[in-house]
């Protein structure tokens, strides 16, 4: 069985950088902070409402892009 091609090789996108992110919130009632954790971009989407989308270079769920919103992003490094 064949791997699920990467999505900048499925799109022929290339990777322009690489996001470090993590989550933060309530969980049980308690703070939450995640450990971080990186991606690769291959597209960055600026939005209607001035909030910023990263496409990374992974998959979600089969046939899914990972997204991650500019709220869980720590630093965005542009190759």
């Amino acid at each position: 069985m064949m791997n699920e091609p990467s999505p900048s090789e499925k799109y022929q996108l290339p990777v322009i950088g690489k996001i470090r992110c993590q989550l933060r919130g309530i969980m049980n009632n308690q703070p939450f902070i995640s450990e971080i954790d990186e991606h690769e971009v291959i597209k960055v989407i600026n939005n209607d409402n001035e909030t910023i989308t990263y496409v990374c270079n992974s998959w979600n769920s089969p046939g899914v892009v990972q997204v991650v919103p500019d709220i869980c992003v720590i630093e965005f490094i542009r190759y």
